[in-house]
């Protein structure tokens, strides 16, 4: 099979996961590969809508990115659309 995607990957700052500095120490990586790569990420984020947004507004050639979970408002929606994810 071919790879097309990198996922699931994300932050998940819900009570009883990993602890939030250790999510994003492994989450920034991820989004390095799929960068360095060139393809799609697909991404999970539950109550890290700022931390996850930080992350990939700091990559200057970020590829394709779907956000297919997420708890938040309809202006975080928004700015996931606003990015076109």
């Amino acid at each position: 099979p071919e790879v097309v995607a990198l996922g699931e990957c994300g932050l998940d700052f819900s009570e009883g996961f990993p602890d939030p500095e250790v999510q994003m120490r492994l989450f920034e990586p991820q989004v390095d590969l799929a960068c360095d790569l060139g393809m799609p990420i697909f991404l999970h984020e539950r109550f890290a809508h700022d931390q996850l947004m930080s992350v990939l507004r700091s990559k200057s050639r970020l590829p394709r990115v779907l956000v297919h979970c997420f708890t938040g408002t309809a202006a975080e929606l928004q700015t996931y659309l606003d990015e076109g994810f």
